[in-house]
């Protein structure tokens, strides 16, 4: 139901194949946006149009399609027959969209909940059954700890237990350098003096622990509030998150947020007031724990391009 990293591994998806000049289209459901119906993204399309996610990856690739349809079929029909025919399509959450037979299918599971430790909804996160899993064709256990254990993994090898068309790997979410939502707020902060900083973090995301975990030992003092999942911004949460971050009595202060919360905060009427503070938002992206997996992972994606003439 969410948190696996699907976006980081969509994003690494699309840079590797656009940096073998393969053309991409990225087809989502759009959740949460205020339409309905097929949307091909282009420059002027806000978040709430596409949904937050859509928006934001329309945002970092301008070279790929960024489409959203409910109807997945649909959505990949009206792709193929549009003016810019894509190489490849990437489904995001979709491994249980049975209408659409995909020719390749990466299972993310998260290493603090992994699916063979989940339930099937309402009782946990599950869509469907945990047998399914024999449908994937490669998986990636998301959040592993960088120096994950060799009895970790033989655990989940053996909890997984890949057929042997299946691959297994493990990944983790690495953080990368605090990025200004407007650059023309002077202020002296830097990677270099900010254990002289306090931070007010506000994030609209499934589980933001991890994200606080990173973030505390690297500042002064850490303060959190917490909106729900998608959380759509209104001119009283700006109020409220300004009011918080004043409160704060350290004259060195910065507010952080996460690329998702960002991308719903642009192009809405609380993006003036949010250019007035000194925003800043984390770039997060997926990264394998092994050198050698990268290679493997991604000659596995490109050879499959590569070979299967349904892509091209």
């Amino acid at each position: 139901m969410g948190g696996t990293g699907k976006t980081p591994m969509v994003e690494y998806l699309t840079e590797l194949l656009l940096k073998n000049q393969i053309s991409v289209a990225i087809l989502s459901r759009g959740y949460k946006r205020k339409t309905s119906g097929y949307i091909m993204a282009s420059a002027s399309t806000t978040s709430k149009e596409i949904g937050d996610e859509p928006y934001q990856l329309k945002r970092k690739f301008e070279k790929a399609l960024v489409a959203v349809c409910e109807n997945r079929v649909t959505g990949i029909k009206k792709l193929i027959e549009s003016g810019n025919k894509p190489d490849v399509i990437i489904l995001d959450d979709a491994f249980q969209h049975r209408s659409v037979s995909a020719g390749l299918n990466i299972l993310l599971t998260d290493y603090h909940k992994p699916y063979f430790k989940d339930w099937i909804l309402p009782s946990g996160n599950l869509r469907e059954s945990a047998s399914n899993m024999k449908r994937a064709d490669i998986f990636v256990v998301t959040k592993s700890p960088v120096d994950i254990s060799e009895y970790s993994k033989k655990e989940f090898q053996e909890k997984i237990n890949p057929a042997k068309s299946q691959t297994l790997y493990f990944a983790h979410i690495e953080y990368e350098k605090l990025k200004p939502f407007l650059t023309s707020i002077g202020i002296d902060f830097n990677d270099s003096n900010s254990p002289e900083y306090s931070v007010l973090l506000f994030t609209g995301i499934s589980n933001p622990d991890p994200l606080i975990n990173y973030l505390k030992p690297k500042f002064k003092e850490l303060f959190s509030i917490k909106f729900a999942d998608h959380y759509n911004y209104a001119l009283k949460d700006f109020d409220k998150i300004n009011q918080q971050f004043r409160d704060i009595s350290n004259s060195k202060k910065i507010l952080i947020t996460t690329e998702k919360d960002i991308a719903r905060i642009e192009k809405t009427e609380t993006a003036e007031h949010f250019k007035k503070i000194p925003l800043y938002c984390v770039p997060i992206k997926i990264s394998f724990n092994k050198q050698e997996d990268i290679f493997t992972f991604d000659n596995k994606i490109l050879n499959y391009v590569g070979e299967d003439s349904r892509n091209l």
